[in-house]
């Protein structure tokens, strides 16, 4: 009796089908992946690369059991498993490199986006733009309020002075609240914007406010103590409540272990950069995360350290943007518990950082030598990996802060750059 000759072909055709169905499945997923879901990034290449790694292995030797024979099957089969071995390999290699990589890329400043300096009678050092009007922390001028509507033709509405040195500014209804170096706090009343005038303040001698945020009827602010030699000798967090404006009253306070830099308050968190310093060279930062879901009794929940100083952050949904003295670090703050740097764009000092619809706008600390300022654009969509876009120039200023209302971009340097974006 003459025995069944076995086909073996559709076990051949299975062979050589399986990579290129990979190959496929690898280009599909990388454009999803890159396009879609951000939250997939941290698996993209470096898992990619494991998985098919190990899948080709495994090929190969499935390959070797069903074709003992060298037939051309064999052949083509083989040559697509390694083929598919070396994709996983040059994956390893591309996310060795991209961990590794520096995200700026010097390009052509563009000076036609800006529009104005605005000279302030003070040291402007912050702002905050609201329904046509700017309301400036001048220093030693107090609060400038400007009309910015047209932008070309701003002007000075109306001012309050102040006893302190103006360093930061909030906005919240018709209150404009301004952490006053050491003047403390002040709450002033612009319902009125010709006539501005304050109508409750809170200040503890010794004490230095340096930057301030609102929440509901709560100010938050980062203090520092200094001895009669001027050495830091104790900064924190202090939770003033201001629900009656005119005595405005200390409700909470928390010691931080290092310099207290910025806070920023979203969602019943309040987000505090702290730098581990002397004479303000940090060699570490950290974001602290603080709940104060229950205002009188603040509790840390969450860190994660950043390396170098860190001078600012902006806080949008699940992220903390943050400005270092090495440009843009990304921090996903989903989980309050666990902080996490999700992506870098690093380039050199950024002293401020302002976000919105995934763009991100980076000011810096004039370069030495250099004639002008720039803002960098930068494309967030994708925290993992930030994509430069362009560079505005304006001209030479010492930068502080940045805030964007519409389509223009407010910088205070002393005085007020005004740009188009």
């Amino acid at each position: 009796m003459k025995s069944k000759k076995i086909n073996k072909r559709p076990i051949s055709i299975t062979l050589v089908a399986i990579p290129v169905i990979t190959f496929t499945v690898i280009l599909v997923m990388s454009f999803f992946i890159k396009t879609s879901f951000n939250w997939l990034l941290p698996l993209n290449l470096l898992t990619f690369s494991i998985i098919f790694m190990i899948i080709s292995i495994v090929l190969i030797l499935v390959n070797l059991e069903k074709n003992r024979k060298r037939t051309v099957a064999f052949i083509i089969s083989s040559v697509s498993f390694f083929a598919l071995m070396i994709v996983s390999i040059f994956l390893l290699v591309l996310y060795t490199l991209s961990a590794a990589k520096v995200d700026y890329e010097p390009a052509e400043e563009i000076m036609g986006y800006y529009v104005k300096t605005f000279d302030t009678p003070g040291e402007a050092s912050n702002i905050f733009v609201e329904k046509n009007y700017g309301y400036i922390a001048d220093g030693g001028s107090g609060l400038q309020i400007i009309d910015v509507s047209p932008i070309e033709d701003a002007y000075v509405v109306g001012s309050c002075d102040t006893d302190g040195k103006a360093s930061d500014i909030f906005v919240q209804n018709n209150f404009a609240y301004i952490a006053d170096w050491d003047g403390g706090l002040k709450i002033i009343d612009i319902s009125d914007k010709e006539n501005p005038y304050i109508i409750g303040s809170y200040c503890i001698p010794g004490l230095r406010f340096t930057s301030i945020s609102v929440e509901k009827d709560n100010v938050y602010v980062t203090y520092r103590k200094f001895d009669e030699d001027c050495n830091l000798t104790e900064s924190g967090i202090q939770i003033i409540d201001a629900s009656s404006k005119e005595k405005p009253f200390l409700a909470a306070e928390y010691v931080t272990a290092s310099r207290s830099e910025k806070i920023a308050v979203f969602a019943s968190y309040a987000f505090v950069i702290c730098n581990n310093d002397k004479n303000y060279k940090s060699i570490e930062s950290e974001l602290q995360i603080i709940d104060i879901s229950i205002p009188e009794k603040p509790n840390v929940v969450g860190r994660c350290s950043i390396d170098g100083y860190t001078f600012n952050l902006f806080i949008s949904e699940d992220c903390a943007y943050t400005a270092s003295e090495n440009g843009l670090y990304i921090i996903d703050i989903s989980d309050k518990k666990k902080p996490a740097i999700a992506g870098k764009f690093l380039s050199y000092a950024a002293a401020d950082i302002f976000a919105e619809d995934d763009i991100a706008y980076i000011i810096y600390f004039p370069p030495a030598g250099s004639d002008e300022n720039i803002v960098h654009v930068v494309n967030v969509f994708l925290k993992g990996d930030p994509e430069f876009m362009k560079s505005l120039a304006y001209p030479i200023g010492s930068n502080t802060n940045i805030f964007i209302e519409g389509n223009y971009i407010y910088i205070t340097d002393d005085d007020v750059q005004i740009l188009e974006k």
